[in-house]
Formats: C-alpha cells, sequence, structure tokens
C-alpha cells in the first residue's frame, strides 16, 4: 500500500498542477464546459482513489469542491471572468492536504532503476484493494481475476492507463455486478467475478475487462438520455442499441438513482473516454 500511495500522491500533484492551469482558462472563459468536464474528470478520480486509500480528508475536500463543479456544470452556478473564487479555494485546500499527505509519507529511499517496458501489472496494482473497499462498501461479493499480468507495456501508456482502469473496475463494481440476493435470484454465484486481461497482439497490448454483471441496462439509459434532452425521441427510437449504449461515456451521464461518493456524478466513464 506503501507504494500504490506514493504513486497517488505524485500523480495527484501533477493532476493538481493541470487543475490549476483549467481553473485558470476558467476565470477567463466562465462558460467552457469543455473545460469544466476537464475539471470534474481530476476532481473524481482524485477522489475516488483517495476513498480507497482511507485517506477521508482529502476524499471530503474532493467530493465538496465536485459539488461546486457540478453546479457549474449544471448551470445553477454562473461564474463572472475573474472571479473563481469558490474552486479557487477547493484547490487550496486540496494542495495544503496533499502537502501534508506528502511529508507524512517521506522516507528515504536509494536511486530507483527505470527499466524499459514494465509489466502491465503494474497498472493494476491498484485494482485489489479498491475492489475490497468497493464489496465492502455495496454489499457485495466480488473475486477479480487478472490473466496476462507480465505482459511488457511502454511506461508512459503504463501512466496513462491506471486511471481509466480504475473507473472501469468502479463501474462494473457499482453498475455491473449484482447483490448477493440478485445474483442468487439470477441463477448465479453470490459472488461476481471482474475479469481483467492482457495480452500482444500485431504489435500492440490490448487490454480486456469484462464482468459477469446483468450487462446495461438499456432502458435507463433510453431513460436518461431523453431526461437530459441529449435527443429527441424520433431520434432515440433510430439508433442502434450500440448507439445508445455509447451514451454512457457522455460528460454529465449516469443511471444511477441516487448520488452517493461512488457513483452518480456521471464522471467515470468520461475519463476512460478521453
Amino acid at each position: 500500500m506503501d507504494d500504490l500511495l506514493a504513486d497517488f500522491l505524485t500523480e495527484t500533484n501533477e493532476s493538481l498542477a493541470d487543475l490549476d492551469q483549467a481553473l485558470l482558462r476558467l476565470e477567463r472563459t466562465p462558460n467552457d464546459r469543455e473545460t469544466v468536464s476537464l475539471v470534474f474528470r481530476l476532481v473524481h478520480t482524485i477522489k475516488g482513489t483517495s476513498g480507497f486509500l482511507g485517506l477521508p480528508e482529502l476524499q471530503s475536500v474532493a467530493h465538496a469542491m465536485e459539488n461546486v463543479l457540478a453546479e457549474l456544470r449544471d448551470g445553477t452556478l454562473t461564474i463572472a471572468p475573474g472571479r473563481i473564487s469558490q474552486p479557487r479555494a477547493a484547490l487550496k485546500r486540496l494542495e495544503a492536504v496533499l502537502a501534508n499527505l506528502s511529508l507524512a509519507n517521506e522516507k528515504p529511499q536509494g536511486e530507483r532503476v527505470n527499466t524499459c517496458g514494465p509489466p502491465v501489472s503494474q497498472a493494476w496494482k491498484q485494482l485489489p484493494p479498491l475492489v475490497s473497499h468497493l464489496a465492502r462498501s455495496l454489499g457485495k461479493e466480488i473475486e477479480l481475476v487478472t490473466q496476462g499480468d507480465d505482459t511488457r507495456i511502454d511506461h508512459t501508456i503504463l501512466r496513462l492507463l491506471r486511471n481509466p482502469l480504475m473507473h472501469l473496475v468502479r463501474n462494473s463494481c457499482d453498475h455491473g455486478l449484482e447483490t448477493p440476493a440478485g445474483r442468487r435470484a439470477a441463477g448465479k454465484p453470490e459472488t461476481g467475478r471482474i475479469m481483467l486481461n492482457a495480452w500482444h497482439e500485431g504489435g500492440h497490448v490490448l487490454i480486456e475487462i469484462a464482468d459477469d454483471g446483468n450487462g446495461l441496462k438499456l432502458d435507463r439509459i433510453r431513460a436518461r438520455t431523453l431526461a437530459s434532452g441529449r435527443v429527441k425521441s424520433a431520434e432515440l427510437s433510430a439508433m442502434t442499441d450500440t448507439q445508445i449504449q455509447r451514451f454512457i461515456f457522455d460528460a454529465g451521464f449516469s443511471t444511477a438513482p441516487i448520488l452517493t461518493v461512488i457513483s452518480g456524478r456521471g464522471v467515470g466513464l468520461d475519463v476512460v473516454k478521453t
């Protein structure tokens, strides 16, 4: 867990630098929807990871910042150019908490040797504790199965994979897999499975993630799509199931019935897409 925390602190410091630049852009153009979505994704990732790493103060500050960003995204909060005090104050709190965590985690280290092409398992080493944490929080039984752990991958791609993988696994745990009672009723084992696989093919590294849950709920996606005004009823009726399923990657899109610390913001799969 110490290695996971160290990686998280490093990546989050980089994210806060990106966040600072994004807020500067919002100061100039408060209605920039793309920048609002970027800020939302960065903060959502910090909140999600700090939760399973057991960092409640950081999670709480990130959650509060999400609330402000949700008002910006939904249009219930407007900001005049040059006056973005609420998100800026939240960023300062995030920076202060992270600085304290970084000081507490510092320890003498020897030189690290960089090797070319680390195994892909380095990208998903954060996932077993995440799955355990979510299973307890959701009252579910979940098993994570990995294959191809030794598949080698570029350092840069490895770093970029971590957050999308985390959000995909969170989505499987929360939306994909049923409760033990639901699985019994469906004639399934009480323990749900999430499968991760990586392999080389044609000069590329392919990574597959799957679960044995109940799949995408098209009726909920259709209802949410119509309610959000993304398309008209006639347009939706003419769409294929695959086209309708793609709405889940839209910023702000969620089929969760209620907002929780795990889901409901419509940010996770937006992180995966971008």
